[in-house]
Parts: structure tokens; sequence; C-alpha cells
């Protein structure tokens, strides 16, 4: 595979990465029974980028946004940089099932008990 190829496999992988970052975070709050504002001063992040992580798939989260999220939700921070689209991923069995949860994925106002147990078990 060219270098040309490679890039382009890099970025038609971001999007799908970045889906399933907002719909990890919109599960993750939800399962706490967190609005929007209450999950940003817990983890001491700007209500809009939170907003922005969850409502715009182009959008790329700051790097301490992603940390202090890890660090509230008690998961490993660079799986959580590899979907906010800031690591690339070396994993191809991690990618794999982030990619099949971003497929999955519904919004999450129509979220099936699946997709919890899909969710819990990333």
């Amino acid at each position: 595979m060219d270098a040309m190829e490679q890039a382009e496999q890099t970025s038609s992988n971001v999007i799908p990465f970045k889906l399933a970052f907002a719909r990890f975070l919109q599960l993750a709050r939800r399962d706490r029974k967190l609005s929007l504002e209450q999950f940003a001063k817990k983890v001491d992040v700007d209500l809009v980028e939170l907003l922005n992580i969850e409502t715009d798939e182009q959008y790329t989260p700051a790097i301490r946004t992603v940390h202090q999220i890890a660090e509230f939700l008690k998961i490993p921070e660079k799986k959580l940089m590899v979907l906010a689209g800031l690591l690339r991923v070396k994993d191809a069995q991690f990618q794999n099932a982030a990619l099949k949860f971003a497929a999955r994925s519904e919004p999450v106002e129509k979220l099936s008990q699946r997709n919890t147990r899909l969710w819990r078990s990333m």
C-alpha cells in the first residue's frame, strides 16, 4: 500500500472512530444519569467542547479533554485518544471493535439494551 492509500485509509477510519467516541460518551453519561452540564462539571471540561464532541463528528477534542474524561470514567486514556481521533491505532482487534461499535450505534435517543451491552463490553 502506498502512502496515498494509507493516508486515505487512516482518514476514512477517523470519522467512524469519532462517531464511536461520541456515542461512547453519550452512553457513559446516560449510564451515570448525568446531563451534559453535570458531566462537563464532573470532568472539568468546557460544556461547549462536550457539546461539539457529541454533535459534530468532524470535531477533534483537546487532548486535555480526553485525558479528563478517561480519568473520570476510569478507562485507558490511549484507547480513548484513538476513539477521539487523536492517536492512530496499532491494535487491529481494537480498531475492528471500535468500528463495529460505531456501525451498530444508533443515536442515544434510540438506545436499545443491545447497544448498552455492546458499549459495556468495549
